[in-house]
């Protein structure tokens, strides 16, 4: 059976359904299928094995995709990821090289979603290659290589931490958790504006080796605080190491929320004056998310931090059009060498960061309402 009939299939399922008896329910069960069908149709239903493949954001999708799953209970979600797997020829057994999964881990996703242990060894064995091949400077920072440059970049770094964690959580090596903890806090005290409490992008990047990138780009923002909290999930409870990484984010998060709008968006370039970048809805979705995940995890336990991910979910909502379209994404950097592209620039529709994105933070939407 073709994956667009499949997909077609489950979401005619889930919304015959659907009888939730608040409009808000309603409201975001329309809006997850309507991203989901329009985020297939851009890749050709992941009909063929060239469509099924391609850069980090379809997998990015396919992990919100899980995870909106596990939230909703809506499992052929689960099903739709599995035969994508099917069309890309991988089995759980398969190793996918670090190299090929530098910001997120599906592996992992898979194995959380469907319990199979069998997807752990591949994930154990990438995950051993990583710590010991990984790239470092001489104080210890890992690395990550673009245009001919290595640095310190934060969208690599939040991967690296919470698979080391993820990795940790399964076998109990205490190793593990120490680098992981010991990456945020070198990335915290060397990326991190001390001025207003956010991060840029990274070091290493620019013709002065020792200058920070410039600004704080908003989805940054949102890859540094899903490391800080996707670690903080498999840290084991109350430990020394999870205290440690709650001292990073606790700040962070406030230096956040000092930068959020009225309307609940941050803006492309965050510690700008708002008039300078356009709202960003990738960044916020993916604030949002972790917001609410930090939330539902008791990271965070304070009225303001719910406030602040309720409005920024509501933001994100107003950008989905009727037909899928997401509204007000922003280019991929890689890191931020000039500020050029995101000063006073229109937002970019069906950006492909905003799928997966997106799915998070209605995602969190639904965490946050089952706990009141």
């Amino acid at each position: 059976m073709r994956i667009h009939h499949i997909i077609l299939f489950s979401l005619s399922f889930f919304m015959a359904g659907c009888t939730q008896s608040l409009h808000e329910e309603q409201d975001n069960q329309s809006q997850v299928q309507n991203v989901v069908r329009k985020f297939y149709s851009l890749h050709n239903d992941f009909a063929t094995l060239q469509d099924a493949w391609g850069p980090y954001t379809i997998d990015l999708g396919l992990e919100a995709m899980l995870n909106y799953a596990r939230v909703s209970g809506k499992t052929h979600f689960t099903d739709s990821v599995l035969q994508i797997m099917t069309t890309r020829n991988l089995q759980p057994s398969d190793t996918i090289p670090f190299m090929g999964q530098p910001f997120g881990n599906l592996t992992f996703e898979l194995y959380r979603s469907t319990g199979d242990s069998t997807y752990l060894l591949p994930f154990l064995y990438e995950t051993e290659k990583m710590f010991r091949e990984v790239k470092r400077a001489p104080n210890g920072a890992v690395l990550h290589g673009f245009n001919n440059r290595n640095g310190m970049l934060i969208d690599y770094v939040q991967e690296y931490a919470a698979r080391l964690a993820k990795a940790g959580s399964v076998i109990g090596n205490n190793q593990y958790f120490e680098e992981s903890v010991r990456q945020l806090e070198l990335y915290d005290s060397l990326v991190r504006f001390p001025e207003n409490g956010l991060y840029s992008q990274g070091v290493g990047f620019l013709d002065d080796p020792t200058e920070l990138s410039p600004s704080a780009w908003s989805r940054g923002q949102g890859w540094i605080l899903r490391g800080l909290v996707s670690t903080m999930v498999y840290l084991p409870e109350g430990s020394s190491y999870q205290n440690r990484v709650k001292k990073l984010l606790i700040p962070f998060v406030d230096a956040l929320i000092d930068h959020q709008n009225e309307s609940g968006f941050w803006h492309q370039l965050v510690d700008r004056p708002f008039e300078d970048s356009n709202q960003e809805t990738s960044g916020t979705a993916f604030i949002a998310w972790y917001l609410a995940l930090a939330i539902d995890n008791g990271f965070l336990d304070n009225e303001k931090y719910r406030h602040s991910a309720e409005k920024a979910i509501k933001a994100v909502k107003t950008q989905i059009q009727p037909d899928g379209t997401i509204l007000n994404g922003c280019y991929g950097p890689g890191p931020i060498i000039s500020i050029e592209k995101y000063y006073q620039t229109e937002g970019i529709e069906n950006e492909p960061h905003l799928f997966g994105t997106t799915l998070f933070a209605l995602a969190g939407e639904l965490l946050l309402t089952s706990k009141h």
